[in-house]
């Protein structure tokens, strides 16, 4: 690189982090021990990236320190292996289940700083050796400085990897920069061939170079990688991907024929599997599979020191042929023979490859570092084929170390005109001068050979950005079409929803039509009987005479009287039974607010020495772990008894409370049923007064108020019913919670029992917030409870107090009323009683008129007499004996106000007749 150019960065641990956090999907799903299935989004896995590297240089890593990371069935490591590079480190994977002696040997050898395990490892921890990080440590960063916290500016050439493995001679490491594990993940558009939160499932071992190309191939191209963490059978394997569905697998080609050889159901389909892959020598496995399920399998050719080297690409599968793959574009390789000379295609020799391949590895640790411009052998045997598709015909059994080829071919160039100049000058300088035209014609045939490459290059470039670009636009496509569909999808829901709004507002316009048309008719038919009852009265009234108007008046006051008495007996006893309800309806939430509170105070108290006997133990179990075995087991196995004694506790004070609940709500429905069976008594007793009494009018308001307390005490049965439900069914939520809560639990316990370490500290922490979240739950699920009791409490009470209020309303009303039909009874009487004594009294003057004017007709003055008397009053002739009036009419007149005559009846004809009498007198003379 010139000084003119400016620094790149390229740490591959940001790139995949910056790759995986763009995506919204899924990054892992994991199968834990007893087959849940967790998933976790790419944010979960770059928030986990970062805190991982933020806790890797609290513990004090420097740029370039080496750290061991263990890799074993947990998910975490991935995270953690690249929390490493995220932050400067070299990282060196290696399974957990690797002997103590040999990661002991392995830390030594490459001078690691810090071991990283996702479970606690004691057995790793010495006084001289690195630092230990597990885990468990996690909880102490701070998440936000974490995600606030730059990457290391690592450069492509410094070391971020270093891959261990096995050789002829012990123990041998490969270090991979930043730059050649960038161009390891590029490649898995090549050989992998899966798109964005698609889901690839490798059953390699964890930390070997097969998961490292996974992992960097995988979330590069923003994958779902399945991991599995328990042991299944063939029948459970194939269920699983069944559930699963994923777009790729990569098993071995023994695990291939064993899948082979379970007979499937027929229900098994495995269509959505699009790449199958296999890195085995052997493919009679594959081949089982291939037949069994119809999903091609094809080879693939990888090595520690260059990544995955060949492989099919998507798309061409069906041209793959057994133990023949296609070179990862920006590998060049070659066959030769013992000579170094190149082998023409299909002949079987030496497999080499070019030096300045971008995926290889910058050389062993502890050794020199590879020339870029030399070809390198890689121990394999095979051949080339026209299309440039290697055969492999044998590889060795172990690693063995790549040295530089010598080949009667063009190595690798530098890519700058700088760069090849100063070759060709060294060249100039050291050949003789007879051979530089032969130097001449061979650098013409190199500038041939790096045109033409470079044009294979170009077209490659172009080919890969067509591809992108198609990619792209797929996918761009595959969106709108799915956000095409979702816009259908919330219309038509927004549609729907529409309808059924006009459904329901016009069943509500016809159920308000009927309602409002039977109010209508119901108040017509109560206008017509009301009408109709009061020509009844009033003809009865006519016709009843006046005595017995005068009987029937003092009864009514007497009836009127004792109902008055009956009417504030019956209100005071209606009062006292609203305190007793209500003082009763008080007891009994004062005593469910206590038994809450107890309730909550002991949970509480419960919680809290739960939660300080788990910090106690936990603690000790801490300081104990590694010596005190045997007594961890004994206060596990204690809090077991006691968590199951606290269960059936629980399940006791459950029952209990339901138990009193139900005594509680037989007893009030039974005082119910008595206050209700009196009221009825009362009711058919007042019924049947009233029968005597007469009056529809009141019976009829008496049986719609009787109704409406019927329809009353029916909504407070119904809201009760739904109370007591809602209270069983959350009860019965809660019992299901916590039992599920101790099956999980147990098998947290059985599985903790079994492996131990981080395992049991992360699932007790899982439990725990379990257990929060579930007493949250429940204090939710109870504040809720609690007010929907007292917003059913306050709404029985508001309409008790309604109904009370209607009552006394019905009751001033129908009083207003008796007292209004009282006084026109009252004033009617009194008009015909006056009617009946003026009749009286007016047919009495008529009969005294009569007389007195037969006896003037006798003493009639002759003409001239009358002349002489002129306007003088005639004195008043003798008249013969009075009529006698009887002694009620004359009591009668005088009640009235009016002047009865006297025994002498001229005596009133002296007088001035009244008004009425000239004109009646006047009429009796027409």
């Amino acid at each position: 690189m010139s000084q003119d150019q400016p620094l790149e960065f390229a740490n591959v641990g940001a790139q995949l982090v910056e790759a995986v956090a763009q995506s919204k999907r899924y990054a892992i799903t994991h199968v834990d021990s007893v087959g849940v299935i967790e998933r976790f989004t790419s944010a979960d896995v770059a928030s986990e990236v970062r805190q991982w590297a933020e806790l890797v240089r609290e513990k004090g890593l420097e740029p370039g320190d080496r750290v061991i990371v263990l890799a074993g069935r947990a998910w975490e490591w991935r995270c953690a292996l690249l929390g490493v590079l995220h932050a400067g480190g070299v990282a060196v994977p290696c399974s957990e289940s690797t002997p103590v002696s040999e990661l002991r040997a392995i830390a030594a050898h490459a001078g690691a700083a810090l071991v990283v395990s996702i479970p606690a490892r004691p057995d790793l921890v010495e006084e001289d050796g690195p630092r230990f990080v597990s885990a468990d440590q996690l909880e102490t960063v701070d998440a936000a400085k974490a995600l606030a916290q730059p990457p290391h500016p690592s450069m492509p050439g410094d070391a971020g990897l270093i891959l261990y493995a096995r050789s002829a001679t012990g123990f041998q490491g490969t270090v991979h920069t930043h730059a050649s594990l960038i161009a390891q993940a590029d490649a898995g558009d090549h050989w992998l061939g899966i798109r964005e939160g698609e889901r690839v499932w490798c059953t390699a071992a964890d930390g070997s170079a097969m998961s490292i190309w996974l992992l960097l191939a995988a979330w590069r191209e923003r994958a779902n990688i399945v991991t599995v963490n328990l042991e299944l059978d063939p029948e459970a394997q194939l269920e699983l991907l069944e559930r699963l569905r994923p777009a790729a697998l990569w098993f071995s080609d023994e695990e291939y024929g064993v899948l082979a050889s379970e007979p499937a159901p027929p229900w098994i389909d495995l269509g959505s599997i699009r790449r199958a892959l296999v890195s085995d020598d052997s493919a009679a496995g594959a081949a089982a599979f291939e037949d069994a399920f119809g999903t091609r399998v094809t080879p693939l050719f990888g090595l520690n020191e260059l990544g995955v080297v060949a492989g099919w690409p998507a798309g061409a599968e069906d041209d793959a042929v057994a133990e023949t793959a296609i070179a990862v574009p920006g590998i060049q390789l070659a066959i030769v023979d013992e000579r170094g000379s190149e082998l023409p295609a299909g002949e079987v020799g030496d497999v080499v490859v070019r030096g300045d391949a971008q995926s290889l590895f910058s050389g062993y640790a502890g050794g020199a570092t590879l020339r870029r411009d030399s070809w390198i052998r890689l121990g394999w045997r095979g051949a080339l084929a026209a299309d440039r598709s290697l055969r492999l015909a044998s590889r060795p059994p172990l690693e063995i170390e790549l040295v530089e080829a010598d080949v009667d071919m063009p190595g690798a160039e530098p890519d700058d005109e700088e760069g090849l100049a100063a070759l060709e000058e060294a060249a100039d300088e050291l050949e003789p001068a007879g051979w530089r035209s032969k130097r001449e014609a061979k650098r013409a045939r190199r500038r041939e050979e790096r045109q033409a490459r470079e044009r294979e290059k170009a077209e490659a470039h172009r080919r890969r950005e067509e591809e992108k670009n198609r990619e792209l636009a797929e996918r761009a496509a595959a969106k709108e079409r799915e956000e095409a569909e979702r816009a259908a999808a919330e219309i038509e829901e927004r549609r729907r929803e529409e309808e059924l709004a006009q459904e329901r507002q016009r069943a509500e316009a016809a159920e308000r039509a009927e309602r409002e048309a039977a109010e209508w008719a119901e108040r017509e038919a109560a206008a017509e009987e009301r009408r109709r009852a009061e020509e009844a009265a009033r003809a009865a009234r006519e016709a009843a005479e006046a005595a017995e108007r005068q009987r029937a008046k003092e009864a009514a006051r007497a009836e009127r009287v004792a109902a008055e008495a009956e009417e504030r007996r019956r209100a005071e006893a209606a009062r006292e039974e609203r305190e007793a309800a209500e003082a009763a309806e008080r007891r009994r939430a004062e005593e469910v607010a206590r038994a809450e509170r107890e309730a909550a105070e002991r949970a509480e108290r419960e919680a809290a020495e739960e939660e300080e006997r788990r910090r106690a133990e936990a603690a000790a179990r801490a300081e104990r772990e590694a010596i005190e075995r045997a007594a961890r087991e004994a206060a596990e196995a204690e809090e077991r008894r006691r968590a199951e004694e606290a269960a059936r506790a629980e399940r006791e004070a459950a029952e209990a409370e339901e138990r009193r609940r139900a005594e509680e709500a037989a007893r009030a429905e039974r005082e119910a049923a008595e206050a209700e069976e009196r009221r009825r008594a009362e009711e058919e007793r007042r019924r049947a007064e009233e029968e005597k009494r007469g009056g529809r009018k009141r019976r009829r308001e008496e049986k719609q108020a009787r109704r409406r307390e019927e329809q009353l005490a029916k909504e407070r049965q119904k809201a009760e019913a739904a109370e007591r439900a809602e209270r069983e069914a959350a009860e019965a939520k809660e019992r299901r919670r916590a039992e599920e809560a101790a099956r999980v639990e147990e098998r947290r316990r059985a599985e903790d029992e079994k492996r131990g370490g981080r395992r049991r500290r992360r699932e007790e922490k899982r439990a725990r917030r379990q257990e929060e979240q579930l007493a949250k739950e429940r204090q939710k699920a109870e504040a809720a409870e609690r007010a929907e009791r007292e917003a059913a409490e306050a709404e029985e009470r508001r309409r008790a107090e309604e109904a009370a209020r209607a009552e006394d309303r019905r009751r001033a009303e129908n009083e207003k009323q008796r007292e209004g039909e009282r006084r026109r009874e009252e004033k009617e009487a009194r008009r015909r009683e006056e009617r009946e004594a003026k009749e009286a009294a007016r047919a009495h003057r008529k009969a005294a008129r009569a007389g007195g004017g037969r006896r003037a007709k006798e003493l009639e003055p002759t003409v001239s007499e009358k002349r002489r008397r002129g306007k003088r009053r005639p004195k008043p002739a003798e008249q013969s004996d009075p009529e006698r009036l009887s002694s009620d009419i004359l009591s009668r007149i005088n009640q009235y106000g009016m002047t009865p005559s006297s025994a002498d009846p001229d005596a009133e004809a002296a007088g001035d007749p009244p008004v009425g009498a000239e004109k009646n007198e006047r009429q009796d003379a027409d």
